[in-house]
């Protein structure tokens, strides 16, 4: 899958972490990819699909406002104004990128149809990459394979996957009875996740840091 660019802005460390930027290439990879992905694991229908707003359209959009004020709520206690950390929106996605220590933090609010029926749904997604696949070391398969180990050992609400050549750490729920304590916890298990894997897995299997060309 080949990742278009898209525009997303660079934030400042948060506090307790090392103050340095988020890299510009991996928030605009992330930004994008996790948006295709969300689309498409949602049967490639996107937020302009006409499924369900008919009848609850005002409990959408209040269930999103309500959720975005709580993820802004969240991140502003975590020493980042969610005005500079906002990356991309739009009136059914709002996107914004953080650093968590060493590692990058995505966190994407969108609706989207949810199966089986289509109804329009607020979900809130997590992502931090933690390596970057080498293009000349192959072929991938023990890595994938421990990964997958790592996935059904449990990783407390979290799980590796692959987006276009990056290896990352992945949280998603519906919004429905969302707790500003549960958004924080979901951003800081997911960075202590990258955090934790990227030495050994790079030790381990090869690769190359998160922030590097595939």
């Amino acid at each position: 899958m080949r990742i278009p660019a898209v525009a997303a802005r660079r934030t400042e460390a948060i506090r307790g972490g090392a103050r340095e930027p988020l890299g510009r290439a991996v928030a605009q990879e992330m930004l994008t990819a996790s948006s295709e992905l969300s689309d498409s694991g949602a049967g490639g229908q996107g937020c302009g699909s006409p499924y369900g707003r008919s009848l609850a359209e005002v409990d959408l959009e209040s269930e999103f406002t309500r959720a975005r004020a709580l993820i802004e709520e969240v991140v502003r206690g975590l020493g980042v104004d969610p005005k500079t950390a906002l990356a991309k929106e739009d009136a059914h996605n709002a996107t914004w990128t953080l650093q968590r220590g060493s590692a990058p933090v995505l966190i994407r609010l969108a609706e989207r149809p949810a199966p089986p029926k289509g109804e329009l749904r607020t979900y809130l997604r997590v992502v931090s990459p933690v390596l970057t696949l080498a293009a000349d070391r192959a072929p991938h398969e023990p890595l994938f394979r421990h990964l997958l180990e790592l996935n059904a050992a449990g990783l407390a609400n979290a799980a590796f996957g692959l987006i276009d050549q990056r290896i990352v750490a992945v949280s998603e729920r519906p919004t429905e009875d969302l707790q500003a304590t549960e958004v924080d916890q979901m951003i800081r298990h997911l960075a202590a996740v990258a955090d934790t894997y990227d030495d050994r897995l790079m030790t381990q299997f090869g690769g190359k840091p998160r922030d590097a060309t595939a």
